[in-house]
C-alpha cells in the first residue's frame, strides 16, 4: 500500500505500476507516442545533475532561512524541524535563477520544442 501524508492512496497492486523509462535519444515520433500512451515521459539522466543539486540547495537555503529546516543538520539534507508540515510552496521558486536554469534551461525548452514542433514559452 502506498501512503501520502499518512493516508492511503493506492490499496491494490493493480493500482500501482513501474514507470516506463523513455530514452531522451528516442526519435521524436516515438517520444510523442509514449507521451500519448502513458501521459508522461520519464527521462532518467536527462537533467544536468549539478544544476539540479544547485537548485535543490538554493531551495533548502531558503527553507532554512524561514526556520523550517533542522538547524542541527546540513541544510542540503532537507530535514524539517519536527512538527513542520510543508506542502506546495511556489514562493521558493520566485526569483530563483538556480531553479529557472533547470526548468527553463535550453535542455528542457529544447525537448518541448522538439515534442511540440515549434517554439515554446513559459
Amino acid at each position: 500500500m502506498i501512503h501520502y501524508r499518512g493516508e492511503p492512496v493506492a490499496t491494490r497492486s493493480r493500482d500501482v505500476r513501474r514507470l516506463r523509462e523513455c530514452p531522451a535519444a528516442l526519435a521524436t515520433d516515438e517520444m510523442r507516442s509514449q507521451l500519448s500512451a502513458d501521459g508522461y515521459l520519464l527521462l532518467p539522466g536527462f537533467l544536468d545533475r549539478g544544476e539540479v543539486l544547485e537548485a535543490g540547495n538554493e531551495v533548502y537555503r531558503r527553507l532554512a532561512a524561514m526556520g523550517q529546516l533542522d538547524p542541527n543538520r546540513p541544510a542540503e539534507e532537507g530535514v524539517a524541524v519536527p512538527g513542520v508540515v510543508r506542502s506546495f510552496a511556489p514562493e521558493l521558486a520566485v526569483e530563483n535563477p538556480q531553479v529557472d536554469r533547470v526548468i527553463y534551461g535550453r535542455r528542457v525548452i529544447g525537448l518541448f520544442e522538439r515534442l511540440f514542433d515549434g517554439p515554446v514559452r513559459h
